[in-house]
């Protein structure tokens, strides 16, 4: 028969096994594998008050989903505002801006659909240029870069490469690894033109 010891043994090896995982990501990349295994394990995500650091610089110990604490669950905000958040990523194109919008979208405000307005405002209230063309900017974080892709009903979402890419921001070389590690974009083959034209 399993003891409370057994358990609380089994449970700090794997408090353990997520401080280390944890441990080399950047902050944005610590409350994203939070916040996914607390929704994948059915309690509320567990947000940004986990990501707090200590003196040294290494994560605090995760606190657990609030109906097993008693206390209210953290704002999906708590990591800090789409201006903090796209000085701490520093991006330094517009299709870099795009997925970071789109990844401040998605994990913070819990809008994984977004039209070109949801992604000009939100730069708006970072206080960042605006651009110079949204629609453009959009178009090739789509099809030129992969950052963002084509969702239902006329919206984008950010795909893999686009948040691998947020995630190694603001190291440009981890960047480059990140879109690398995706593949070459297939290009459209041009359609051969008929003999005999010009």
């Amino acid at each position: 028969m399993e003891t409370k010891a057994d358990t609380f043994d089994q449970e700090l090896a794997a408090a353990k096994s997520v401080y280390a995982a944890l441990l080399p990501l950047n902050p944005s990349g610590r409350q994203f594998v939070l916040k996914t295994v607390g929704e994948r394990l059915g309690g509320e995500p567990l947000g940004g008050e986990t990501l707090k650091r200590s003196g040294g610089g290494a994560p605090t110990e995760p606190r657990l989903p609030a109906e097993r604490t008693g206390q209210s669950s953290p704002s999906s905000l708590d990591g800090g505002t789409v201006k903090d958040f796209l000085k701490q990523k520093r991006p330094k194109t517009d299709v870099q801006r795009i997925a970071c919008l789109a990844f401040f979208l998605t994990h913070h405000m819990n809008q994984p659909r977004f039209g070109t307005k949801d992604v000009r405002v939100l730069n708006d209230k970072a206080g960042w240029t605006p651009f110079a063309n949204p629609t453009v900017a959009i178009a090739n974080a789509t099809r030129q870069n992969r950052f963002i892709a084509a969702a239902s009903q006329g919206k984008k979402r950010i795909t893999n490469v686009g948040e691998d890419v947020v995630n190694a921001l603001p190291d440009q070389d981890a960047v480059k690894s990140a879109v690398a590690s995706h593949g070459k974009l297939r290009k459209k083959n041009k359609p051969k033109a008929k003999a005999g034209t010009k």
